[in-house]
């Protein structure tokens, strides 16, 4: 999969669909500078942004799960 920043909130794509955003989450205040998934759980990610917060977040949505 791979992920997209954009202002405020980050997307999920699939690579092998190119055409469809899979998932978007709203995140921060303003843009989202980084992103990290959880070594063993692959629904828990952290990101980080300008609004200088660290954001820990669990997803189920659409039976999604945040492999590397």
């Amino acid at each position: 999969m791979m992920i997209l920043f954009i202002d405020m909130c980050f997307q999920i794509w699939d690579y092998r669909h190119p055409n469809t955003c899979l998932v978007e989450f709203p995140a921060h205040s303003g843009p989202v500078f980084a992103l990290d998934f959880h070594p063993e759980d692959k629904f828990l990610l952290a990101s980080g942004g300008r609004d200088k917060l660290i954001k820990v977040q669990r997803k189920y949505e659409n039976n999604i799960s945040f492999d590397k």
